[in-house]
């Protein structure tokens, strides 16, 4: 024989929301276990980090530190002063090397155009003109020199200053030529 049960509705309505809040109770539990986990987890890591930073602050504060940062900035300055010495004798040596006209070229050319029977005694230069002194003997062949010079191409004015006899006994004439370079301007010239 079988057994009818009538409440069976009933008690399969109540174990079905047992179920549920089993299931929902199970949930909860899990979420609420996670979080404190993850707060505890969160909580000593902090911790560790706040040891770690007292630790570093109290190595910062120390004596060893202060002296060797003070003299980091000291190195600090002089590196600087070091560099602005560094440009402006960057500066300087590109201006030294800009205004470097005489050269053993510019010598040989002059000793190629001179003419013969003339003869250069003195040569004074400066960053912006050559004085040359010599002799010779005729005025024809101080004015060939000047021709030559002016064609080097190294000279934008080229002038003859004096010429006399050197000396009574001789026709020897005496000259002195003044040669300005080409990249002095002419403000510069006067």
């Amino acid at each position: 024989m079988r057994d009818i049960n009538f409440f069976s509705q009933y008690t399969q309505k109540r174990r079905d929301v047992l179920k549920k809040y089993t299931s929902l109770t199970l949930v909860i539990i899990i979420i609420f276990s996670t979080s404190v986990g993850v707060f505890i987890y969160n909580y000593k890591k902090i911790k560790s980090l706040e040891a770690r930073l007292d630790l570093l602050k109290e190595y910062l504060s120390s004596k060893d530190v202060k002296e060797k940062l003070n003299e980091y900035k000291n190195i600090e300055k002089k590196a600087e002063i070091l560099n602005m010495y560094y440009s402006s004798l960057t500066r300087i040596i590109d201006r030294i090397d800009s205004t470097d006209n005489i050269n053993s070229d510019v010598i040989n050319d002059i000793k190629n155009v001179m003419p013969k029977k003339m003869f250069i005694t003195s040569l004074n230069a400066n960053s912006r003109e050559i004085y040359l002194q010599g002799v010779t003997v005729n005025r024809i062949l101080i004015a060939e020199f000047l021709h030559n010079l002016k064609n080097l191409g190294y000279f934008s004015n080229v002038n003859v200053n004096v010429i006399s006899k050197e000396h009574s006994q001789t026709d020897n004439l005496v000259f002195t030529v003044k040669c300005y370079f080409r990249d002095v301007t002419e403000d510069e010239v006067e």
